[in-house]
């Protein structure tokens, strides 16, 4: 991931909303078991690699663009966005648009900044589409067994390959039910690019490894191949050679699990968030 003026969330509430106590909790995970603090190597992972997250067409996503930003400089600085966004998946959306804004010599208040971010989540929204049709598809590609849990994928080209298993969504609490028969955990993260992902702590909870792009969060509080696994969104052409690595390397897998969920257990269940929040409000 190359480097990028990441901004604080503290710093982007202040400035844009005025919100002066302001602070950051990772994605807690969600303990549905009392009994999670040992690696159970006895399940049954009948899943090589498992992503549970739904899809929705780009086409459509940028149709609704369209509509939002429908003629002049709104529209303009919208698509601009857009293609900075695809070219450089390490920016996050206030950035992409602030530097669209400076290349159009445009000066624009925070107050107006804000509310075009407001409105422009569906540009973040098609992004994340973006990528995740593009993580998938070089995966189904190298053949790689892949099993998709969630909705809106039966228009995926790639669903129909013969190494490619969708199935419908279920609740959010038996989607750790597959965690548990899977080997890897794959994640595409959201376009803040600088914060965590419950994906990521409850595959490690359920005794899966995570596979998932960087955030400037994660790799400074988890080490990579250590306590969960790295690829990049600017070299998906590497992601299968570690697909495969990480499915032929058992001890590297449970070496990752075991540190990582022990990590997970010991910082980021809803118990620690809790905490945080109560020793937030005692210093107010």
């Amino acid at each position: 991931m190359r480097p990028y003026a990441m901004t604080a969330l503290r710093y982007l509430t202040r400035r844009f909303y005025h919100i002066e106590n302001a602070f950051f909790l990772p994605h807690m995970a969600s303990n549905m078991d009392n009994d999670l603090h040992g690696s159970d190597s006895k399940k049954d992972k009948r899943i090589a690699v498992l992503f549970p997250g739904s899809y929705r067409s780009v086409d459509s996503l940028y149709d609704e663009i369209k509509e939002r930003f429908p003629n002049g400089i709104a529209n303009r600085l919208a698509m601009q966005t857009l293609e900075r966004l695809l070219s450089c998946p390490w920016e996050t959306l206030e950035v992409a648009f602030e530097t669209c804004l400076g290349d159009n010599g445009i000066e624009m208040s925070d107050e107006l900044i804000a509310d075009f971010l407001n409105h422009a989540k569906i540009l973040d929204h098609f992004i994340r589409m973006y990528y995740r049709c593009r993580v998938l598809s070089v995966i189904a590609q190298a053949e790689i067994p892949l099993t998709i849990l969630s909705e809106g994928w039966s228009g995926f080209p790639p669903a129909q390959s013969a190494n490619v298993r969708v199935l419908p969504a279920v609740g959010y609490a038996r989607v750790f039910q597959y965690m548990e028969e899977a080997e890897i955990v794959l994640n595409v993260m959201p376009w803040f690019k600088a914060g965590s992902h419950e994906r990521i702590f409850n595959a490690l909870l359920y005794d899966a490894c995570p596979l998932s792009d960087k955030s400037t969060w994660l790799t400074n509080h988890f080490e990579e191949n250590q306590e969960y696994a790295f690829y990049s969104l600017e070299q998906l052409e590497r992601l299968p050679v570690q697909v495969y690595s990480l499915l032929n390397q058992e001890d590297l897998r449970r070496t990752i699990i075991q540190n990582g969920k022990k990590k997970v257990i010991n910082n980021y269940t809803s118990r620690q968030n809790a905490q945080r929040i109560v020793n937030f409000l005692e210093q107010i």
